[in-house]
Parts: structure tokens; sequence; C-alpha cells
């Protein structure tokens, strides 16, 4: 991994998990963050280092947001 590319993933966790502290669904959705962190954190994922909501998950949290939720990620500790 590159530098650049480590840089990109500890910001995009960084907000990740300052929006997870807002009250609401225990993890962030779409809408929450900007697209290229999204891209960042499904790259952290792969490291382990953040979790993707699956399919279920996200059909879960469509109802309760009352909108299609496309995306869906937590920090991991």
């Amino acid at each position: 991994m590159d530098h650049a590319g480590s840089k990109a993933w500890f910001e995009a966790l960084r907000v990740l998990r300052e929006r997870e502290r807002q009250p609401r669904w225990g993890c962030v959705l779409s809408g929450d963050m900007q697209s290229h962190h999204q891209q960042a954190v499904e790259a952290a994922a792969w490291q382990g280092l953040a979790e993707l909501a699956d399919r279920e998950m996200r059909a879960e949290l469509s109802v309760y947001a009352v909108r299609p939720i496309l995306w869906a990620g937590t920090a991991l500790p």
C-alpha cells in the first residue's frame, strides 16, 4: 500500500467514526459520506479495518430510513 492510499484510509475512517457517533442506525449510510470516502472505506474493509453492510442489512436499513440504502459501513475497533 502506498502512502497516499493509507492516508485516504485514515481520513475516511476518521470521518466514518465521526459520523457513527451521531445517533441513528449504528452505521454510516451512503448519504452521510462523500463518495471518495466511501471508496476508501471499501478499500479499508478489504484490510479488516471497516465493515460494509451486506444486502440484507441494507434492506433492513432502507425500511428504517424510509429510502433505499445502497451503501452503509462501520469502522471496526
